[in-house]
């Protein structure tokens, strides 16, 4: 791997270290929450945060700055943004506990990690960026930053879910799984009314799926679109974008690239669009 080009991109934090753009530690709030961010401090702190995968080892062996993050934090800080990424609780090398953990204690950290770092880089505002599950965090936690007085302009939805309301205080595993299999009315999710509140108090928000995108119900998809097609008819700075050719793992749905194989090209081809949403070059 050229550190400078990152081509190939890396796929272990070693590897990510290596390249000198990131520092890995951990803070507690009070669990520990073990992190890496981009050196320097910036006006901008970009915070991101991914899905939760059910499968234990997986989960044990997730590294901190997936390839996605990891570039994306690489290309903005030329932009005068920080970025942070970290291991959620109960996943990696974070404390907490994976059987109690609920999407709801999972937004309050997210909430409180943004507080934390906005502190220590002396940053003025904040951009969340939300993949999977972790997407519906990005939201949760923008909404209470900004009840706080935080200023929190963008946030990237990358692949959002959405759930019943009942489901925020559940944590993952047979009642969760229950509750989202159960038919409900998707339209009720309370996730929407954040985006639209969000939206509507300053904030932008771009939504993004794969085009062959199988793991978020294609009716939620529609919601989230239309949702956005309403706030843009009301001039309010949204966009949805979808990626075309792949899938939710942002590889071929034909198996051409296999899980365990590279898709930097894709990869790069999304943080390119990211890139220039977050700094304002392109609004979609």
């Amino acid at each position: 791997m050229n550190p400078l080009t990152l081509d190939p991109l890396p796929t272990t934090d070693a590897e990510w270290e290596a390249t000198g753009f990131f520092r890995f530690n951990s803070v507690d709030i009070p669990q520990k929450i073990s992190y890496a961010r981009t050196v320097g401090n910036h006006s901008t702190l970009l915070a991101m945060v991914g899905g939760i995968p059910r499968d234990p080892n997986r989960r044990a062996i997730l590294p901190v700055v997936p390839k996605l993050f990891g570039l994306l934090a690489y290309e903005l800080q030329s932009e005068e943004h920080t970025s942070l990424l970290y291991h959620q609780p109960g996943l990696g090398a974070s404390g907490g506990d994976f059987a109690t953990e609920t999407l709801a204690s999972r937004a309050r950290t997210l909430t409180e990690l943004v507080k934390i770092f906005e502190c220590e880089t002396k940053s003025s505002q904040a951009i969340i960026f939300g993949s999977s599950a972790g997407a519906y965090m990005a939201l949760r936690a923008a909404r209470r930053l900004q009840f706080d007085g935080a200023v929190v302009p963008k946030v990237v939805l990358l692949a959002p879910p959405a759930f019943p309301p009942t489901i925020d205080s559940v944590p993952y595993g047979p009642e969760f799984t229950k509750i989202v299999r159960t038919p409900w009315d998707f339209a009720t999710a309370p996730i929407f009314d954040d985006l639209v509140a969000y939206v509507e108090s300053g904030g932008s928000v771009l939504v993004v799926y794969a085009e062959y995108d199988e793991n978020i119900p294609r009716k939620i998809q529609q919601l989230y679109q239309s949702h956005v097609v309403r706030l843009r008819e009301q001039g309010k700075p949204v966009a949805y974008w979808r990626i075309p050719g792949v899938t939710h793992y942002l590889r071929p749905p034909d198996g051409t690239v296999g899980y365990a194989e590279s898709n930097d090209g894709c990869v790069r081809t999304v943080v390119s669009k990211l890139r220039d949403f977050i700094t304002g070059k392109n609004s979609f």
